[in-house]
């Protein structure tokens, strides 16, 4: 009986390390933490390959202009060497997702992409982004240069 009863132990530690390991979320993705955004996000430059706004895409008004977002919590847009813009950004955790938010000041080229948005999909070289707002259907793509 000894035996029998050690096997059942074994048995049950077995299928509960199979359903613990089945129950993992692609919400646990690694590539889905805030850490791993704000890395992507400060290294390089981004081009906007598609910017929709009002069921409108808006990519084109960006086209030419390279942001770079710093550590610290800066962003810069550039067309080549010359400054176009600052503004600022922060990402943080939410309900289940990654958020992000953008401010540039009023009167910049870049206040329509003020927002908080959610992370949807994140690579090494593209992120994209969801307006949070409920009644929205904005998105942004961001591609790595």
């Amino acid at each position: 009986m000894i035996g029998k009863n050690s096997h059942m132990k074994s048995l049950l530690a077995f299928l509960l390390l199979a359903c613990f390991s089945c129950s993992c979320s692609s919400e646990e993705n690694p590539s889905r933490t805030d850490e791993n955004l704000v890395q992507n996000l400060s290294t390089g430059q981004w081009a906007i390959s598609s910017f929709v706004e009002n069921g409108l895409e808006r990519g084109g008004d960006f086209a030419g202009v390279d942001f770079s977002f710093f550590p610290n919590g800066q962003i810069e847009a550039y067309r080549g060497t010359q400054l176009l813009g600052q503004g600022s950004w922060s990402s943080g955790n939410a309900v289940r997702r990654i958020e992000v938010r953008i401010s540039f000041p009023s009167g910049s080229p870049f206040v329509d992409l003020n927002a908080d948005w959610y992370q949807v999909f994140i690579r090494l070289n593209r992120i994209q982004l969801r307006n949070t707002r409920i009644d929205s259907d904005d998105f942004l793509i961001l591609q790595r240069r």
